[in-house]
């Protein structure tokens, strides 16, 4: 400890953040700030005893060394404590946000809020095409009745127009959790898939789907790990554009427009599907890369090579 004590004091604190993403919902924010007070008042009691105890006589020395290591001991569990505390604190919503307003069922509101990224994907679903974008909400109005809210939702509307960052719209959807779909290894060519795990793919991959891929995938974690928390579904009719450059960064918007001006060129002189790995792998844009090409990366592992378009 007194060698290296930043060091160490890290990693007890990073313990204890890896020990808060661990805890099941039943432990609360308040839970844990009681363990952590009650830690840290017998860490300086004993802390305050131990260092009063060094002018004692010798016979009493070695009873102040281990009132001195169980100190150290009660700190380490502070430190530990302090990191699980500034995790759940992390993980508190503020009362407007999304994740407090839906349930596990779909919900069909009226929703206003802002684009944050370009197209993140585009694809071919029921015969129509389906654009997916980042989309920061305002307000929502479900039954008649009107909420503010707030966070980032993934909207994925049936339309071939472009939307732009920074575009202000009112959008009459359905809005939903993500589902949590967990992706298991990937079986043998010979072995055959169990009732329950083709269940599991049912609602939104085959069974061809499921036996190809062979990545552990939580689609829903991997959604909240970017602070998103919903998604909206929509048709092109039901989707009124508000307003542009809405509340936008004019820096980003800039950063944008050269992006987009870059990926015209790569669609204008250079075949589809070798534009779209390098706008893929320069631009960060994935909105046209075959469905094939990006589960061979997901499939292999390399999907990570990809970068991921920034956003505020």
């Amino acid at each position: 400890m007194d060698k290296r004590p930043l060091a160490i004091v890290a990693l007890f604190y990073i313990i204890g953040i890896v020990l808060g993403s661990f805890l099941p919902d039943s432990v609360t924010l308040f839970h844990v700030f009681i363990v952590t007070l009650i830690l840290i008042t017998i860490s300086f009691i004993l802390s305050m005893n131990a260092s009063s105890g060094e002018i004692a006589s010798s016979p009493s020395a070695s009873r102040n060394d281990r009132g001195g290591k169980v100190a150290h001991i009660f700190l380490f569990l502070s430190i530990v404590s302090l990191g699980t505390l500034l995790y759940l604190n992390s993980n508190i919503f503020p009362p407007d946000h999304i994740s407090h307003f839906l349930g596990k069922d779909k919900v069909k509101a009226e929703i206003i809020g802002i684009i944050k990224s370009p197209a993140e994907a585009r694809g071919v679903y029921y015969g129509k095409v389906n654009s997916r974008y980042i989309f920061e909400l305002e307000g929502l109005e479900v039954s008649g009745t009107r909420y503010q809210v707030s966070g980032l939702t993934l909207i994925k509307i049936q339309t071939e127009k472009d939307y732009q960052y920074g575009d202000r719209l009112l959008v009459k959807g359905t809005i939903k959790r993500p589902f949590e779909s967990v992706i298991a290894r990937r079986p043998k060519a010979d072995e055959a898939i169990p009732k329950k795990r083709l269940l599991r793919f049912a609602r939104n991959d085959s069974a061809k789907d499921a036996r190809n891929d062979s990545s552990n995938f939580n689609y829903k974690q991997y959604l909240e790990n970017q602070n998103i928390f919903a998604i909206i579904n929509a048709s092109e009719k039901n989707v009124t554009l508000l307003s542009r450059n809405y509340k936008s960064n004019p820096i980003l918007r800039y950063a944008y427009l050269v992006r987009e001006k870059i990926k015209n060129q790569f669609l204008e002189k250079i075949p589809l599907e070798s534009g779209a790995f390098l706008r893929a792998i320069l631009l960060g844009d994935r909105s046209e890369l075959p469905k094939k090409l990006n589960e061979s990366f997901r499939n292999s592992g390399t999907m990570h090579i990809l970068p991921v378009q920034c956003r505020v």
